[in-house]
């Protein structure tokens, strides 16, 4: 045993020098990451990088088991694609410096560039666009079973509960979700873009997020197929830290994202009106 250790030192040196190492990474990246309000405001817009989870709640009458399946497959991928993201993130201002990537048009691409040469960084961007398009197409498939719902609950939609003969998808509503999303390729700045999408997720998880505080003193005695954990009495704490954490989010983004995003909710509720829709008929009982 000595021999060995003669040779290549003590198990202890080993963790020294992996300590050591550990160190100076750390040293180095704290020493040029942001700090302030910018942390926030970047948080703000990556979240557009979470979207498309919670879009497979709407995929339940397609779900078998949809009670067990699905909190199950909401949660194990946020996760997983949450460790992804810090390790993406961490190996990347690890290689190059974070403004140099905060000004880069494609900074994995860049990252990859650094370490293997200008040819890795035209096949992350490929494998970027590829994920990204994944995304988008949950999105449109989520969003035209919306629309399909709004058409069976409302007889003025009716057409849009349609179905293809073959494929046994809502096929109006998928067209029209198709032609609204092909306009937003008449904007350029598509950070505006992002920020708006950002926007109206905020709003949504705000007002999910009110929506079950008000019910628990409303109606308390609804019956519920889940309860969240985490109360005070009646009052649930985590649907009052996501209230709070989403209002805050919001704050952070633009000014003309703002107000771009409360006339879209506007009109969302002028097209409830207009169109009566249940649920903003229920939510007014409620609160009155």
């Amino acid at each position: 045993m000595g021999g060995i250790w003669s040779r290549v030192g003590p198990p202890t040196s080993g963790l020294r020098v992996v300590r050591g190492r550990l160190l100076l990474w750390t040293e180095r990246v704290n020493s040029t990451l942001p700090t302030g309000l910018g942390v926030f405001n970047a948080a703000s817009l990556i979240f557009f990088a979470f979207i498309g989870f919670e879009s497979v709640v709407k995929l339940t009458e397609e779900t078998k088991n949809p009670k067990k399946v699905i909190p199950k497959a909401l949660l194990t991928s946020l996760a997983i694609a949450t460790i992804f993201y810090i390790l993406v993130a961490v190996a990347a201002i690890s290689v190059v410096d974070w403004r140099s990537l905060a000004t880069s048009k494609a900074p994995l691409a860049d990252v990859a560039s650094a370490i293997m040469g200008s040819g890795a960084g035209l096949f992350i961007s490929l494998i970027a666009l590829a994920a990204t398009g994944g995304t988008t197409l949950m999105i449109l498939l989520t969003t035209s079973r919306v629309l399909y719902g709004f058409g069976e609950e409302l007889k003025k939609l009716k057409f849009l509960t349609k179905i293809n003969a073959r494929t046994g998808t809502p096929l109006i509503a998928s067209l029209i979700v198709m032609v609204l999303s092909l306009s937003f390729l008449l904007f350029k700045e598509i950070d505006i873009i992002a920020e708006l999408t950002n926007f109206t997720i905020f709003i949504t998880f705000a007002l999910v997020n009110l929506a079950l505080i008000v019910l628990r003193y409303k109606v308390p005695k609804m019956k519920r197929q889940f309860k969240v954990p985490w109360t005070i009495g009646k009052f649930p704490v985590l649907p009052f830290l996501g209230l709070l954490t989403s209002l805050f989010m919001i704050l952070n983004l633009k000014l003309v994202v703002i107000g771009l995003g409360l006339i879209v909710t506007l009109i969302g509720i002028g097209l409830g009106e207009l169109f009566d829709v249940k649920a903003l008929r229920l939510i007014k009982k409620i609160v009155r």
